[in-house]
């Protein structure tokens, strides 16, 4: 079904800091969100759904992309923008956090990392909820500042997961629990690792803070993940 036309990428279509390890490990189809390339596919929807069920993957999933809180207002800003009650959030906590315009409507459904008392991550699907975002703290003068970082998730999913996940970073990484993260420098790479993903089969979330180290963790994942069989996947009809 992928077969039928073809893309040309283009400077207009942003990259993730993992594309070219996508296009290197065989990537076959992409969408785009968030204006950005996403894979989709590698040896097929069928084929890509029994890898994940067997052994771990390597998901490019930097299109999900972050709104970042900071200042005195962040809390204030954070709490307007969701209905949730986000004081219920400890620092390292991570918190599903839907996004909704004045009538109650649906705008995004993020998830919401709680990195320090006045910092703040809306981690967003498809959309560009940080113009609205923006545009609320300027209309309402909170105190704050909001721009989109450079953080790039990875997620290493399927049932061998957490074997890939301590053989690289350590045995603290079986300790993390549900929605909860930390913040690390692995071999200079920086990144935010937290547990959670898609369902809450265990699997992980690396938010990359260089872009320019993409590839470089993927190939450190990926060597590591040979005993593992690891492939590549990425988010498809199937799991949607």
């Amino acid at each position: 079904m992928y077969k039928t036309s073809k893309v040309v990428f283009s400077p207009r279509v942003r990259k993730s800091p993992y594309f070219n390890s996508t296009i290197k490990y065989g990537a076959q189809a992409y969408s785009v969100y968030n204006h950005m390339y996403m894979p989709i596919s590698y040896e097929g929807t069928i084929q890509d759904y029994k890898n994940l069920l067997n052994s771990v993957q390597l998901w490019d999933v930097g299109v999900e992309r972050q709104i970042q809180i900071k200042g005195p207002d962040a809390e204030a800003l954070s709490q307007f923008l969701t209905p949730r009650n986000i004081k219920k959030c400890a620092i390292g906590q991570a918190m599903y956090t839907p996004l909704l315009d004045f009538e109650g409507g649906f705008l995004n459904d993020p998830v919401m990392l709680r990195l320090d008392d006045n910092h703040y991550w809306f981690s967003v699907s498809d959309g560009d909820s940080l113009l609205w975002a923006q545009g609320i703290a300027a209309g309402y003068k909170f105190d704050v500042e909001i721009d989109e970082p450079d953080v790039s998730p990875l997620q290493v999913q399927g049932p061998d997961s957490a074997k890939l996940m301590s053989k690289v970073f350590g045995n603290w990484v079986n300790d993390l629990g549900f929605y909860r993260f930390k913040q690390v420098t692995h071999q200079g790479i920086p990144m935010v690792i937290a547990r959670m993903g898609y369902s809450r089969e265990l699997c992980y979330e690396l938010f990359l803070q260089d872009g320019s180290k993409g590839n470089e963790l993927w190939e450190l994942l990926w060597e590591a993940g040979q005993e593992f069989k690891i492939s590549a996947g990425g988010p498809n009809i199937i799991l949607r």
